[in-house]
C-alpha cells in the first residue's frame, strides 16, 4: 500500500489526556493497537480486532453520528472511540475509556460527549 493511501490518525482531547495518563507499557499497547486505523479504519473482525458497534452506537449512527469503536485483545478492558473523515483520510480519536456497564448506554456521559464533539467537528470543517 502506498503511503499516500494511509489515514492520518490524530489523537485529540480528551483521548490525548487519557493516553498521556497511562503508564508507558499500556500507552505503547494503545499506540500499537491504533496503528491499524492508519491502514483501514473500517476493517472488521480480523487480527483480533473488533469494530462491531453496540446498540447505542448503532443508534447514534442512525441519527447521523458516524462514530466508531475500536476494541482489541491487547486492550480488552478499554475502548477507543473515533470518527473518520473520508474526504481528508483522517481518523480522529476522541475518547479512550475503560469499559464498564455505562460505556454503551445512549444516555451516558460518554455518548453525549461523543455527540457534542462530533457536531463541533462538523461545524469546524
Amino acid at each position: 500500500m502506498l503511503k499516500s493511501e494511509r489515514y492520518d490518525v490524530r489523537v485529540e482531547e480528551p483521548a490525548q489526556s487519557a493516553l498521556a495518563s497511562f503508564d508507558p507499557p499500556l500507552r505503547a499497547k494503545f499506540l500499537r493497537t491504533m496503528q491499524i486505523l492508519e491502514i483501514d479504519p473500517f476493517v472488521s473482525g480480523t487480527g483480533g480486532f473488533d469494530f462491531v458497534d453496540s446498540r447505542a452506537f448503532i443508534a447514534l449512527r442512525n441519527a447521523g453520528f458516524y462514530i466508531r469503536r475500536l476494541k482489541a485483545r491487547a486492550i480488552i478492558d478499554w475502548r477507543v472511540f473515533y470518527y473518520v473523515d473520508e474526504s481528508t483520510k483522517t481518523v480522529l480519536v476522541k475518547e479512550i475509556v475503560h469499559r464498564d456497564e455505562d460505556t454503551y448506554e445512549i444516555a451516558s456521559p460518554l455518548a453525549q460527549r461523543l455527540k457534542k464533539n462530533y457536531l463541533e467537528y462538523l461545524q469546524g470543517r
